[in-house]
């Protein structure tokens, strides 16, 4: 029973012995915990302190920063005006014509606004007038009286036939104002240089749209050298002569005679262009004149 009973004290005993402990555990634990605190509760006081302080430092930028950007946003903005300039039109070039070479006629027209007569050549032969006429490039006048007047010769260039005995090709034109319309229809035909040979009969012929009293002095070949063809109009009488030239003797074994017949051919077409206008009175041309009662053939 004794040790029942001393066990039982020491059982009674032990739990106030362990309440104290636990006790002074508590108040021992409070204590570090109120020291940590106030530690702690220091360490952020501190915190706040040089918080505060580097936010006071760096709040004046700031408000001077809000005072510009309250300038700017006070300041009264100018919207923006977009301008749009006319733009000229661009014109629209037209395209350069493309330039075309005109190509200039074949044939040159003469007119002698004085006798009105016209007529047209190849623009390759040459025309002399007026005072580059003279009795060596041009055909002698077969008139029945002297008087006449000289007015254009027309001359084919002398190359025109290579390897012939073909030396010049002339058609003339002149004019006798003093005969009648009788004695425009008569040729004056000089002796003959060549005895085999006889002038031809004048005829009649129509050349184009004229009318023409013709006759043809022939050479030592029995082939024409020349030709004559009159037409009286406006009170004159008009002569247009052709000729052709060869060199003759002096032709080389290697040239050939040239197709007469071909060469008047050429020369007769300008005989078809051939136009005497009707005039009131013809007048006086002021060109030279070259008078001839003799008609020679043309070599």
């Amino acid at each position: 029973m004794a040790q029942f009973t001393q066990l039982n004290l020491q059982a009674k005993t032990e739990p106030k012995k362990l309440d104290a402990a636990r006790h002074k555990g508590l108040k021992s634990s409070r204590t570090i915990i109120t020291i940590g605190s106030l530690m702690l509760a220091s360490t952020i006081g501190i915190f706040l302190l040089g918080a505060n302080g580097c936010s006071k430092g760096t709040s004046k930028p700031a408000v001077a920063d809000s005072g510009n950007q309250n300038l700017q946003n006070s300041s009264p903005q100018v919207p923006a005006i977009s301008v749009s300039l006319p733009t000229a039109p661009v014109a629209s070039r037209p395209a350069a014509p493309k330039k075309i070479g005109k190509k200039r006629p074949s044939t040159v027209t003469y007119t002698d606004k004085t006798y009105g007569v016209s007529f047209r050549y190849p623009r390759k032969y040459s025309l002399k007038t007026g005072d580059k006429l003279d009795a060596k490039s041009s055909v002698a006048m077969n008139f029945v009286q002297p008087g006449g007047i000289a007015l254009a010769t027309v001359e084919m260039p002398g190359n025109s036939y290579p390897g012939t005995d073909f030396s010049s090709a002339l058609f003339n034109l002149s004019v006798h104002k003093s005969l009648s319309a009788d004695q425009c229809t008569h040729f004056a035909f000089p002796k003959s240089e060549h005895p085999d040979s006889e002038p031809g009969s004048p005829s009649q012929v129509k050349v184009g749209e004229t009318e023409f009293n013709q006759v043809e002095d022939f050479g030592p070949m029995k082939s024409a050298d020349a030709k004559y063809y009159h037409v009286f109009e406006n009170g004159a009488c008009y002569e247009f002569a052709m000729a052709v030239g060869t060199s003759g003797d002096k032709v080389d074994d290697q040239s050939k005679p040239v197709d007469r017949n071909e060469v008047f051919g050429k020369l007769e077409k300008i005989l078809v262009t051939v136009k005497v206008k009707p005039m009131a009175e013809p007048q006086v041309a002021a060109g030279p004149t070259v008078q001839s009662t003799e008609a020679p053939a043309v070599k």
